[in-house]
């Protein structure tokens, strides 16, 4: 299962405290490579100039609303791994 895949690069993520911050389906690559053994090795996150280590960063003000509903992320808010997993829900 790919959602499954994606929530087990998050967790690698978060293990080392790092936040991805900017989770969407366009940030996500699926490799089409053969070898692969499952579908969980198969996933790939790009673009991390947003991942920050938890806690350590704010959010910037003007974050769009729908975004804030999803995570319950604030504005000017620490960042957070629980936002990156409320995010993962609605993919």
């Amino acid at each position: 299962d790919v959602k499954m895949a994606i929530k087990k690069g998050l967790d690698m993520l978060h293990n080392e405290n790092l936040v991805f911050r900017d989770l969407h389906r366009q940030n996500i690559i699926i490799t089409d490579e053969i070898d692969e053994e499952s579908e969980s090795n198969r996933v790939r996150f790009i673009d991390f100039n947003w991942a920050e280590k938890a806690g350590d960063v704010r959010y910037s003000f003007h974050l769009a609303f729908c975004i804030c509903d999803i995570s319950g992320m604030l504005e000017y808010d620490l960042i957070q791994k629980d936002h990156d997993i409320k995010i993962l829900d609605t993919l």
